[in-house]
């Protein structure tokens, strides 16, 4: 049985919500990972910032406000896209960096309806091998689909049809496919182009953030699974 080359060691600290993990060994060179936990006066998760990643202080530090100080949620952030909402807990905002598309979110007085000012259409599947009802196409257009794809236990491949924006590409000038390879826990980690060369490698932290790679121009939008 192959014996592990390092250790984890864990630090909280109550008073100030501070969370230090720290990897020791000969396969880690005593990389910290730094990370700050911050609460509101109701006791719920305000904040996650990385203060260091791998012993690295990124060069903009990362931080998700998840309530406000009256515990309604105000901002979340995940790995590609940030939901915003109002006072009242209703969305308003939600920013997907990875196919660049910002949707605004509006309420008539006194209800909870929204109106939609910029509209993403989906086409789902919802038997495939995965379980899960899964999008096909995605279009900014009811039946002109931008993006297609092909699924198996997890994605297998997207297809960027001609014109449409491929993040850190530019405009697809052709049916563009990339081929998904993820690892046992359904997390991408290599983006191949259609003859097989390595177009882009994906490592995340701990909480699904990005590592060595801009989640902003990745290929896929599928990136972390938790």
């Amino acid at each position: 049985m192959h014996s592990p080359d390092y250790a984890i060691n864990y630090v909280y600290d109550q008073d100030t919500q501070r969370h230090t993990e720290t990897w020791t060994g000969t396969s880690y060179a005593n990389a910290v990972t730094d990370i700050l936990y911050g609460c509101n006066s109701m006791g719920e998760l305000a904040s996650v910032t990385v203060l260091k990643e791998n012993g690295q202080t990124p060069a903009t530090v990362q931080s998700s406000t998840i309530y406000d100080a009256a515990g309604g949620t105000s901002t979340t952030n995940l790995p590609n896209t940030v939901y915003t909402y109002d006072a009242g807990g209703r969305l308003t905002s939600s920013i997907d960096s990875a196919v660049g598309i910002t949707t605004s979110y509006t309420y008539k007085p006194n209800t909870n309806t929204a109106g939609i000012t910029t509209i993403t259409y989906y086409l789902v599947d919802t038997q495939n091998p995965t379980g899960y009802a899964q999008p096909i196409e995605q279009a900014a257009t009811p039946g002109s689909p931008q993006i297609t794809y092909v699924w198996g236990k997890t994605l297998i491949s997207q297809t960027y049809a001609t014109g449409a924006t491929i993040p850190g590409v530019g405009t697809a000038t052709s049916p563009t496919t990339y081929y998904i390879l993820t690892d046992a826990h359904g997390s991408t980690r290599l983006v191949t182009d259609a003859s097989g060369n390595v177009a882009q490698t994906m490592n995340y932290d701990a909480f699904g953030n990005a590592l060595g790679f801009n989640a902003s121009t990745a290929l896929t939008s599928y990136l972390y699974s938790s």
